[in-house]
């Protein structure tokens, strides 16, 4: 009995750590993304996502908002339609995350085309 405990039992470095590359959108990977402007360091937030959607958990807490991812950031803004004088904040773009999250992907690709480098390190620099 104890030898088949010992046989379920395998070293750590035989189960070895795998972490796969994470990359948005299964497409563009994070690693080598820098920001060049050291008052923008601590408020644009390179944390490695798939999918940019965090389901607002950082509302809850004050300045949160800079440790939300800045892809993340740029679709949650494109779901805002502006402000008309005190009006609600209504439009046919309201809520439509998929529909934003897909336009965000589709201009990464145009700019990945165009520049041939990556479109993450080309928005944080923009």
């Amino acid at each position: 009995m104890e030898a088949e405990a010992k046989e379920e039992q395998k070293p750590e470095e035989e189960l070895g750590e795998i972490k796969p590359e994470i990359k948005l959108f299964g497409r563009w990977p994070w690693d080598g993304v820098k920001v060049r402007d050291p008052g923008l360091f601590h408020y644009i937030s390179l944390k490695p996502i798939y999918v940019p959607h965090n389901f607002g958990r950082h509302e809850k807490t004050r300045f949160a908002k800079a440790n939300v991812n800045i892809v993340e950031r740029l679709v949650n803004r494109l779901m805002v339609p502006g402000r008309e004088r005190g009006l609600p904040k209504t439009g046919r773009f309201t809520g439509k995350r998929l529909h934003a999250m897909r336009i965000v992907e589709k201009a990464f690709e145009i700019i990945e085309k165009i520049t041939n480098e990556n479109p993450i390190q080309v928005f944080v620099r923009a």
